[in-house]
Formats: C-alpha cells, sequence, structure tokens
C-alpha cells in the first residue's frame, strides 16, 4: 500500500495513499489541494450516478421532471417499487464524439434508458462520423420482438 498513488480529484497530480482508521480506508495528500478521502476498493459508488445529476442541470427545470420517452412524472417514478429514477442519455454518445451540450442531451428514466440502449444494439441504426453501423450476424438478436 505504501507506494500505491491515486490521482487527486481536482487537478489530476498522481500522490501517495496514506492508510487511515475507519470509516475512510486511505487518504490523498495533494500538495496543491489539501487532501481528499479514498474508499476501500470495491465500496465507490457509481460515478456515472453523479455525473448524471450535473448533467441534468443542464437542462431546463420544467424538462427535468418526467421521462421524455414515456412520459412518467418523477414523482410516479419515484413510488413505484423498486423506485425508478430519471437519468440523463447521450443522443450521441461521448465516446462516438457525443458532447454535453443541452442539445444532445435526453432525460429518461432508468427503465426507458435500458430500454433505448437495448434498441440501438439490436437495430444497429446509430449513426456516428456520419456513417451508419451495421449489426453484423453474430450481433443480430435469434429472437425479435414483434
Amino acid at each position: 500500500m505504501g507506494s500505491e498513488q491515486v490521482p487527486c480529484p481536482t487537478c489530476g497530480l498522481l500522490v501517495p495513499l496514506v492508510l487511515v482508521t475507519p470509516p475512510h480506508y486511505a487518504e490523498g495528500r495533494c500538495p496543491e489541494h489539501s487532501h481528499f478521502w479514498v474508499p476501500k476498493p470495491g465500496t465507490e459508488k457509481d460515478p456515472r450516478r453523479k455525473a448524471s445529476r450535473k448533467l441534468l442541470k443542464l437542462i431546463e427545470p420544467e424538462r427535468r421532471t418526467y421521462c421524455w420517452r414515456c412520459l412518467r412524472l418523477e414523482s410516479a417514478l419515484k413510488v413505484l417499487s423498486p423506485p425508478l429514477f430519471l437519468v440523463v442519455h447521450h443522443v450521441i454518445e461521448v465516446k462516438d464524439g457525443g458532447s454535453n451540450e443541452p442539445i444532445n442531451l435526453q432525460v429518461l428514466c432508468a427503465e426507458c434508458h435500458e430500454e433505448t440502449h437495448r434498441d440501438r444494439r439490436r437495430y444497429g441504426r446509430y449513426v456516428s462520423n456520419g456513417e451508419s453501423k451495421e449489426v453484423s450476424a453474430e450481433e443480430e438478436p435469434s429472437n425479435w420482438d414483434f
């Protein structure tokens, strides 16, 4: 553990970890930005959820209270068992050149978000960099849901 290093969350500088007593696992000390806590490996929260909340703030307030696909209100999603949450979906994925601009973002419930990605894989109609991605025979679903 003594030689393990992690990037500072503010500047990215690699700093050594120092073991600490619970509830924390380790502490990083950046010379520029003070210290930060490092959670025990395997207990990190999903960073996508935090990113989704930040992206949600980029969307107009009146348009971030419902799913744009099924039109269910956030209040109705929360009372389901298990509850569903609204997430931000990139129309064009960042890895394919999409941006975090509001024009490239949609608010979807977790169910519709999963379905959107399933449809994208199933039909292969995703356009990236001006070229259509074709679905090969190996990727094509064996049972089509009609």
